[in-house]
């Protein structure tokens, strides 16, 4: 009778085991999670608040205009550790799952490394131009605010989705092609009259890396953890990497295969916003009213088709209008999360 008791209790606990009875608590430990820039994906609009008269000199008209940017390598120790990222997001908490349902964490940017597609120009009243390229990074004068990211679990042995709003108070250094005199607009100092924080609002999918899910870590670019990173490029490593671990976000965990199926993302921005997306990943716009969501009234989410395109590798800005809490945001088909397994998930 004892080795009948045995014999069951261990067949119980296999069966349980394959049917993901005994995976609670799921663990998500803190983490990094990366990002890449595609030319011609981000812009940023001055039309709404111009750099003054003046900014770049004696007799300098303001500057209303757009400027493109793409994504240039993260300054790290050692060099290129992260490549291709340019924007470095952290996971602040460790969230653990008794059950499937929905956790949520702080976020908080710490690193952003743009620079423009081209040189803007600069006129004067006497209408002399001049060339100036722009880099767009992190605020040296504030620090990075914090923000949210509800991680919902749908399924236990692959992932589920995410929804996140995270603040960013962003600089710009304009660097004068032909002298190399540079000047900074800092988006933390007080009374600037042209830019302050703003919010980046995504909504995605994630999944557990293999063998927990059914996503391989190699959908993503790894991160190491122990790099040094200089996150508003003033020359200082003021971050070292936790590395990527535990969720994969934007790939696909709940009723796929194996191998890396990137998931459709969505952006929420003010009514009347400038979209420019990158060709491919958006191939079809559906705006849908938003009615019951009280932080986006009045917004529109926009609805990525899922193409042949990694959307892993799009990131796509709009609206950058630099006044009022949320009016940058964001069409993400994103580039998310590697991870190096997730703990605790042996439960009895």
């Amino acid at each position: 009778m004892v080795r009948r008791i045995l014999a069951l209790s261990v067949f119980l606990a296999l069966v349980a085991a394959t049917a993901g009875w005994a995976q609670f608590p799921v663990v998500i430990r803190t983490g990094d999670d990366s990002w890449v820039t595609p030319a011609g994906g981000t812009f940023v609009s001055f039309g709404a608040n111009p750099i003054p008269a003046g900014f770049f000199g004696a007799g300098s008209n303001p500057f209303a205009g757009t400027v493109g940017f793409i994504g240039q390598n993260i300054p790290t120790a050692p060099v290129g550790a992260l490549n291709p990222a340019d924007t470095l997001v952290t996971r602040l908490n460790n969230l653990s799952f008794p059950a499937l349902g929905t956790l949520t964490t702080r976020i908080q940017i710490k690193a952003l490394s743009l620079r423009s597609s081209a040189p803007i120009n600069v006129t004067y009243g006497g209408g002399a131009v001049e060339q100036w390229n722009v880099v767009l990074t992190l605020s040296a004068v504030v620090p990075q605010p914090t923000g949210t990211m509800a991680v919902n679990l749908a399924c236990v042995n692959g992932g589920g989705t995410f929804a996140s709003a995270l603040p960013v108070v962003p600089r710009f250094i304009f660097t004068n092609v032909l002298t190399g005199v540079t000047l900074v607009l800092d988006c933390g100092t007080s009374g600037n009259g042209v830019c302050g924080p703003v919010t980046i609002n995504a909504n995605s999918c994630w999944s557990r890396p293999n063998p927990l899910g059914p996503a391989s870590a190699a959908c993503l670019p790894p991160i190491p953890a122990g790099v040094q990173v200089d996150g508003n490029i003033n020359g200082v490593f003021d971050y070292v990497t936790i590395g990527r671990r535990d969720l994969l976000a934007g790939v696909q965990g709940c009723g796929v295969g194996a191998g890396c199926t990137y998931c459709t993302s969505t952006e929420a921005h003010p009514v009347g916003a400038q979209h420019q997306v990158v060709g491919g990943s958006c191939p079809q716009v559906t705006p849908i009213p938003i009615a019951t969501d009280v932080v986006r009234n009045a917004a529109q989410v926009i609805k990525c088709v899922a193409s042949g395109v990694d959307i892993s590798q799009t990131k796509i800005l709009t609206d950058f209008k630099f006044s009022g809490p949320i009016v940058f945001d964001v069409i993400q088909a994103e580039e998310p999360v590697d991870a190096n397994g997730a703990d605790g998930n042996d439960g009895n």
